[in-house]
């Protein structure tokens, strides 16, 4: 398993139709009401799944080896990124823990023991992967 989010490209089932419409969109947007453009980089990859009742995070490059291994937990995050330049990678991902932990308590039985994971991209304003353009 390698965590991927699938670009447009490769959403082989998406009808033309619907691809069409989405540029069509593109080209006919009221630039007017655009404030602060931004183009989105890259979130930060997030995977988790709870192991023996505790949620656990796993990062980019997520293989069932590394599931395997039990991913980190809360102090396992802070570890991870204990060097300052880290910082707001760390709080960005203490932040999404925090606020995962109790979703994920009520849904235990989902994860069944870690042999299910959830893989999605966290964006944050702390750690924002974005280019911020100056005019619209």
């Amino acid at each position: 398993m390698r965590g991927h989010i699938k670009n447009i490209y490769e959403l082989t089932d998406l009808p033309i139709g619907d691809l069409f419409e989405m540029i069509d969109a593109f080209f006919t947007a009221d630039t007017r009401s655009i404030k602060n453009p931004v183009e989105k980089m890259d979130g930060q990859n997030l995977t988790f799944t709870v192991i023996d009742g505790e949620l656990r995070f796993f990062f980019k490059g997520t293989s069932l080896a590394s599931i395997r291994s039990g991913g980190l937990n809360y102090r396992g995050i802070c570890e991870k990124y204990d060097n300052e330049e880290k910082a707001s990678v760390r709080q960005a991902y203490l932040d999404a823990y925090t606020s995962l932990k109790s979703v994920v308590k009520r849904h235990v039985g989902f994860f069944n023991n870690g042999t299910t994971v959830v893989e999605s991209a966290l964006i944050d304003p702390k750690n924002m992967n974005t280019i911020p353009y100056k005019n619209s």
